[in-house]
């Protein structure tokens, strides 16, 4: 699939792609030719806003942000805002990633509980990933039951585990640090 602007972006010289989209291989789309609809998809959006005049890109942007807002994963929210930005930035050259963030008005997105609420399951799961790869890294052959306990655990159990694993000689280390983790959960808490 080649994904074109416009027809007047289209390659005039196709050379060794010529025959792939003669024989059927290999579609042309054009984004200026999908019907242009108030309630189009989130993705295709973005996909657009690559292609959008500069001088409708950010409402077009600011529309997509709140779509996502409305309609994306929570754990999708950040990820789909860092596109937007990185699109308007890569379409205004001359202006910063502040000013970007300004006219886009992402510092006031930034402070929605959804997107935030995002940002902290993203890093939950980055966090939680580094730990396990680590953890596979030095033990090798870690066991269900392990990996079902760790992926139990809390973000900021996740990050203490990261320190103290480097001080871990062998697994009975990490099954020690697992129990006594687990045990001060467990303890009733005093008022």
């Amino acid at each position: 699939m080649i994904i074109y602007g416009s027809r007047a972006c289209e390659q005039e010289e196709l050379g060794a792609h010529k025959k792939l989209i003669q024989d059927g291989y290999v579609r042309r789309i054009y984004l200026d030719e999908f019907a242009q609809k108030d309630e189009e998809s989130l993705l295709l959006g973005l996909v657009r806003l690559i292609v959008e005049p500069v001088d409708s890109a950010i409402p077009k942007a600011q529309q997509l942000a709140q779509l996502a807002q409305k309609s994306a994963p929570d754990e999708s929210v950040s990820y789909i805002m860092e596109l937007i930005e990185t699109i308007l930035v890569y379409k205004f050259p001359s202006i910063g990633w502040q000013e970007i963030r300004e006219m886009f008005g992402i510092s006031e997105l930034k402070q929605t509980r959804v997107y935030q609420e995002g940002e902290e399951k993203g890093r939950e799961t980055a966090t939680r990933s580094i730990i396990l790869r680590l953890l596979n890294r030095r033990f090798d052959d870690l066991s269900e039951s392990l990996l079902t306990k760790i992926n139990q655990l809390p973000v900021e159990a996740l990050e203490q585990l990261a320190e103290d694993l480097l001080d871990f000689a062998d697994l009975n280390d990490l099954y020690n640090w697992l129990k006594r983790y687990l045990s001060v959960q467990d303890e009733p808490q005093q008022s």
